[in-house]
């Protein structure tokens, strides 16, 4: 069975074949034109919160229709009391997409939030990630290990190795990402003695006809202090758009 969802739907916006801002097909437009494509029952969702809406997408040729927003309102779904009340309230009339939550493109009620962060949202990671706290390697001679030697990041136009992690000063990195998308590629890792690895402090991920990358290693304090593998390693950053 196939779920179409439109986007109408609360929450993440799936997408797989574009960006998800180029796939904003509403549930009434997208349920047909899937229902006349395949030859397996399709599941209508996005928007429907009553038997009106259901029956509509049978109409329309879905097998079924899955509700999800009008279910948060029973006290089985355990979502928090204001929660519940907020979908009854005048506010839920108003709803918006938006990447201020987890970088991934959703559909909220809207509030200050959303607003705090409209300007914001083209600096968010493309895709989601979580940073705990202040994740850190405070030991600039903590090892660390390049994960990926073969990228263009480490051999264009200099070939890098761990020899040019020498010589650091103050820390290793700052605020790295804790957890990420599969569709980031982690390229260095690294840690405090006694500490579990971290592989957050340098991804990188394809965005479109680019390169998305995230690198918390501390370059701001190694290019005062003229370290040369800072520099090696810098010089290999801002080239990666002529890397062959």
């Amino acid at each position: 069975m196939i779920v179409a969802t439109g986007f109408e739907a609360g929450g993440h916006r799936v997408s797989f074949l574009r960006e998800p801002e180029d796939c904003l097909t509403g549930t009434l437009s997208l349920v047909p034109q899937v229902v006349d494509t395949v030859k397996v029952p399709v599941i209508a969702a996005g928007g429907m919160a009553d038997g009106r809406g259901v029956a509509a997408a049978l109409k329309l040729g879905a097998s079924a229709a899955q509700i999800g927003t009008a279910f948060l309102a029973c006290e089985e779904s355990n979502a928090h009391p204001l929660h519940r009340a907020k979908l009854f309230s005048a506010d839920a009339q108003r709803t918006s997409l938006t990447r201020a939550f987890s970088g991934r493109l959703a559909r909220s009620i809207h509030n200050e939030f959303i607003d705090a962060f409209r300007d914001q949202e083209r600096q968010l990671p493309p895709y989601p990630v979580q940073s705990p706290g202040n994740a850190r390697v405070t030991d600039e001679t903590a090892a660390v290990r390049i994960l990926a030697p073969t990228h263009p990041i480490f051999t264009f136009p200099n070939r890098i190795t761990s020899a040019d992690f020498d010589d650091w000063v103050q820390e290793r990195n700052l605020y790295s990402f804790g957890s990420f998308d599969a569709r980031y590629t982690a390229l260095l890792e690294s840690a405090d003695p006694g500490e579990p690895p971290q592989r957050g402090g340098e991804v990188i991920a394809d965005v479109g006809k680019g390169k998305y990358v995230y690198t918390s290693y501390a370059w701001f304090r190694q290019l005062r202090a003229g370290v040369p593998g800072a520099y090696r390693q810098f010089a290999n950053l801002i080239s990666l758009p002529k890397a062959p």
